[in-house]
């Protein structure tokens, strides 16, 4: 909990630091994204506060069902309206909400509770790919579809990491990586999703002014403020 405290008071202080002058440029107050980014804070503090009293043991039964009923919602998202040309939103009423960060959260949540049983043997491919591949492979793959590339990365690396860490053998995760990597491919260089994106990066680490604006943002930052930045407040 301290660490999350911390976090969350660093948090706030480089927000204020880093907007200040746009705040004021744009609102007439320096404190404009401050108070919102604060209102955010405190909010999360008292989830967290709530959360950190919960009986995970207990409820790691339902993790299973949660997963499930969060399939159903990344089903869903596909009939609500696009956003930027993608379909990753439920949305209900003001309440807007990603579907892939709740699968997210709940993969890590279900595999924990579920590589714990100790007659579980990942050893064996059979119980490495039929209890988890057509339930993780068909949330990632929706995820896919919205289109989310990264978030659908950022769950298989992880699926992969717990998989390791819970002792499935080296040649049974490489038979597991090779075929989404090798679709991977095809869909970035072949259809074309996300490709300038990666072609961005690939410019940005010959020279960062040629990279995407975020690439920019960070070499001009250090530019300005050297090793020890600009100092508080004076951030742009």
């Amino acid at each position: 909990m301290y660490g999350f405290l911390f976090t969350i008071v660093a948090g706030i202080i480089m927000i204020y630091s880093t907007s200040s002058i746009l705040a004021e440029s744009r609102h007439g107050s320096q404190l404009f994204f401050f108070r919102q980014q604060f209102v955010w804070a405190l909010l999360s503090v008292g989830v967290v506060w709530l959360i950190a009293r919960l009986d995970l043991q207990r409820l790691a039964v339902y993790s299973a069902p949660a997963l499930f009923c969060t399939l159903v919602l990344l089903m869903l998202v596909f009939v609500m309206p696009a956003r930027n040309q993608a379909q990753r939103w439920i949305m209900l009423g003001p309440l807007t909400f990603q579907p892939s960060e709740i699968f997210k959260f709940l993969t890590v949540f279900y595999l924990a509770f579920s590589l714990s049983n100790r007659k579980r043997n990942l050893a064996k491919l059979k119980q490495l790919v039929f209890p988890y591949l057509p339930f993780l492979g068909l949330g990632m793959g929706l995820i896919m579809l919205e289109p989310d590339l990264g978030t659908t990365i950022v769950i298989f690396v992880t699926v992969m990491g717990m998989f390791f860490l819970a002792g499935a053998r080296i040649k049974h995760l490489l038979m597991t990586v090779v075929p989404p990597a090798v679709l991977g491919c095809i869909v970035v260089f072949g259809l074309g999703y996300k490709k300038e994106r990666i072609l961005s990066y690939l410019a940005a680490v010959v020279d960062p002014l040629q990279g995407s604006y975020h690439v920019k943002q960070a070499a001009l930052t250090l530019g300005s403020g050297g090793w020890f930045g600009a100092g508080l407040g004076d951030g742009r």
